[in-house]
């Protein structure tokens, strides 16, 4: 009778041993998934902020514009030249960005 007591009472302890468990590890999975999602977003917001940095596309476009005047003065046998250069740069991307420079040398 006292040997059958202390053996319910063992099982009895085991199953709520065992009831703890579960409710420890349970509370760790819910944890680790809401560790793994909060990661996974974190991953997809990455993710798209890569894709739309490699879908930016950009181009550069160069206009070179040359003239030059030869002619003679009112001396005879002098040469005057006049010449001119104007370079312009244009670099777009998708988000419409732009500068320009112009140069120009007498």
């Amino acid at each position: 009778m006292i040997l059958e007591q202390a053996r319910k009472r063992i099982d009895d302890l085991n199953e709520e041993a065992n009831r703890l468990k579960m409710g420890v590890l349970r509370d760790a999975q819910a944890q680790a998934n809401a560790r793994v999602d909060a990661i996974t977003q974190e991953v997809a917001a990455l993710g798209a902020e890569d894709a739309n940095r490699l879908l930016t596309s950009t181009s550069t476009t160069v206009i070179r514009t040359e003239a030059k005047a030869t002619g003679e003065t009112h001396v005879a046998g002098t040469a005057v030249v006049v010449g001119t250069t104007a370079t312009t740069v244009e670099k777009s991307a998708s988000s419409r960005t732009s500068t320009s420079t112009t140069a120009s040398h007498h």
